[in-house]
């Protein structure tokens, strides 16, 4: 069954704080490339939808992907509002695949290391639990 339309009144005070927070507008304005879930829930929140020709950074969050990011960061991050937030920064791959985690904390355990921090070196390389990258890691 379809969900019925939001209800104006059951508002939250925070949600009311929030709302175009730094902007004078009453509403959140969102940009995304997408036309899935992601897209129906923030109508559905009521938020209003960025088009184009209103300005290019005249929107509160910007959900895209990573293509975007790489081809458009050197230009947008700078021009960033305090309030304005977007879903991906670049090289965000470091942090959320589990085998560049892992590179990044031994890279920094080396750098340790060479520092003369045995200890701190060690206790970074303890948390981390044996990762493989399969099919290339098979043999080990």
């Amino acid at each position: 069954q379809p969900r019925p339309p939001p209800d104006p009144s059951r508002k939250t005070r925070n949600r009311e704080k929030d709302k175009g927070r730094g902007t004078g507008r009453k509403t959140v304005r969102f940009r995304t490339h997408f036309t899935n879930n992601l897209l129906f829930a923030m109508r559905e929140r009521g938020w209003e939808e960025w088009v184009e020709g209103q300005g290019e950074l005249d929107w509160d969050i910007f959900w895209t992907n990573t293509k975007w990011i790489y081809d458009n960061a050197s230009t947008i991050y700078r021009r960033l509002k305090p309030h304005q937030r977007v879903n991906h920064f670049v090289n965000t791959h470091e942090l959320t695949r589990k085998d560049l985690v892992i590179k990044n904390i031994k890279r920094k355990a080396r750098q340790l290391e060479k520092e003369g921090k045995y200890e701190d070196a060690r206790a970074m390389l303890e948390i981390t639990p044996p990762t493989y990258v399969l099919p290339a890691d098979y043999a080990l």
